[in-house]
């Protein structure tokens, strides 16, 4: 399936251009069983717990579609990586 960008309606803005919000983005099927498929933001170079300790978040979908602006601050789910070099959503 192919998509123009300009009919995206979604868009995904990081805190910090450092931290690579959005190297990686998966589809991750429907993780809380709504019927709506969610996806999965990686922030490799986020420092939040160490110098590319990285950060991962899960944004659920809805029924009402992806919200227009999505911020890390605003998504269902994050996981951190533990210590400096984790990389955590690369």
């Amino acid at each position: 399936m192919d998509t123009e960008l300009d009919l995206s309606s979604a868009t995904f803005i990081g805190d910090d251009i450092n931290d690579w919000y959005g190297h990686s983005l998966a589809a991750a099927g429907d993780v809380n069983g709504d019927g709506y498929n969610d996806i999965i933001i990686g922030a490799p170079h986020n420092g939040d717990a160490g110098v590319k300790a990285g950060h991962t978040y899960l944004v659920l979908g809805q029924r009402s579609g992806w919200l227009m602006n999505v911020k890390p601050s605003e998504v269902d789910a994050s996981f951190r990586g533990e210590t400096a070099g984790d990389e955590s959503g690369y």
